[in-house]
């Protein structure tokens, strides 16, 4: 499957995932100021999208005839990140990787949230992450790669969910309830390789942290 991978302005280390995964077949987005990520990894990407009020001038100017640069007006009703989400929704790519971090502005965590609503409602599915989390929205039988000892996180976004069962962590569930306003899913631990996840209902919100080496 095709994957895309968006280089945010926060992101810190450079992601291993892309190392690791990248084809020649994905495709690779800076959003504004991940352009300037990319330039000092070296790396020519397919687009660069966004307001360009974070992008180095000196550095779009090199990108200039080497990519292409679709750029927006600063006031507009969308963020740069979920600008370039949709540009990849309308190329029917079903494997969105944000690379972003935690440690930029609050508000904009959440709208990075809401964004991978925007790609399940458009049968995709996104993940935002860095070299030490990944997070996505649970698909109602979600089976989880793990390494035992590494945190998981089970956080409701919607009232409920229902009748959720684990398998594979410390601390399974059997047929219960996570609420919204109860921090039980906070910081459950992988016991195998892998965790098995069933619900009946709800939107589901799973924080992998990965293990340091």
């Amino acid at each position: 499957m095709r994957k895309a991978f968006l280089f945010t302005s926060s992101i810190i280390d450079f992601p291993r995932r892309f190392r690791e995964e990248y084809r020649k077949t994905d495709l690779i987005i800076a959003v504004d100021g991940g352009a300037n990520i990319l330039y000092n990894n070296e790396i020519i990407p397919d687009f660069i999208i966004g307001d360009m009020d974070s992008a180095s001038k000196n550095i779009l100017a090199f990108f200039k005839d080497k990519t292409t640069i679709n750029s927006y007006p600063k006031e507009k009703n969308e963020t740069d990140t979920e600008i370039a989400v949709r540009f990849c929704l309308g190329k029917n790519i079903k494997d969105i990787i944000v690379f972003t971090s935690v440690s930029g502005r609050f508000d904009q965590l959440f709208g990075l949230i809401s964004l991978l609503f925007l790609a399940r409602d458009s049968s995709a599915f996104a993940s935002l992450e860095d070299n030490s989390f990944q997070a996505f929205l649970a698909a109602k039988n979600q089976i989880v790669p793990g390494k035992s000892g590494e945190l998981i996180s089970l956080i409701p976004l919607s009232e409920k969910i229902e009748n959720i069962s684990t398998s594979g962590l410390k601390y399974n569930l059997k047929q219960e309830q996570l609420l919204r306003y109860k921090t039980r899913g906070i910081s459950n631990i992988f016991s195998e390789d892998k965790a098995v996840i069933s619900f009946e209902k709800g939107d589901l919100l799973v924080v992998k942290m990965f293990k340091t080496e």
